[in-house]
């Protein structure tokens, strides 16, 4: 049995207001593949991204389609605690001394940096 690919996007158009960012869209990421999404601003990057989060959906046509884990249909919140994105607008809302191993961890409890109780006990296991 074949493992469904981690993201699959095909012949999608995506539109940010009512700027066409692609066209016919196909890509395919297998699962434990290390992908680098590069480019020039304004290329589509975080489009991209918005897409694959769920925050941006391509026009609806009966040949298109966009795949996370082998589903095409997912509650967002469910789909975002099986696949971690960090950008530049949520790295931005983290202190710069804040770990890698904090961001991990505050991904992990869906949050944006580590709070109250939490932060003495890792503070105190860190020394």
């Amino acid at each position: 049995m074949t493992e469904a690919p981690l993201i699959e996007i095909h012949d999608a158009t995506i539109y940010r207001g009512d700027t066409r960012v692609f066209e016919n869209l196909s890509v395919s990421i297998g699962q434990h593949e290390q992908v680098a999404i590069l480019g020039p601003n304004g290329s589509g990057k975080t489009t991209l991204l918005k897409v694959i989060n769920r925050e941006l959906y391509p026009l609806r046509r009966d040949n298109s389609w966009v795949r996370i884990l082998g589903r095409d249909r997912w509650n967002v919140w469910e789909l975002r605690s099986h696949i971690g994105i960090v950008s530049h607008e949520l790295q931005m809302r983290y202190r710069s001394d804040t770990t890698g191993f904090e961001v991990v961890l505050s991904g992990y409890l869906s949050s944006v940096g580590i709070h109250g109780a939490l932060a003495s006990k890792l503070s105190a296991a860190q020394k």
